[in-house]
């Protein structure tokens, strides 16, 4: 059997491709989504710092003092 043949039997039975990779489950792999909530917690927290500190320009400083922190946690 060559490469074609293991394509075509591979494709029996599956008329419309882009309606077959539609249809396919959206999970997300395991990797990415153990993640999830360690990366929301940080968003969070840098838009919190960001909502509370942009006033000046030494403000800004700060603010990115403070993101540094929470990304180094």
């Amino acid at each position: 059997m060559n490469f074609k043949e293991k394509i075509d039997a591979g494709l029996d039975g599956i008329d419309n491709i882009k309606e077959f990779m539609m249809n396919q489950p959206k999970k997300r792999c395991g990797l990415i989504e153990g993640h999830d909530n360690y990366w929301e917690g940080k968003i969070e927290a840098i838009k919190k710092v960001l909502d509370e500190t942009l006033d000046t320009p030494r403000d800004s400083e700060r603010a990115l003092n403070e993101i540094k922190k929470i990304l180094e946690k």
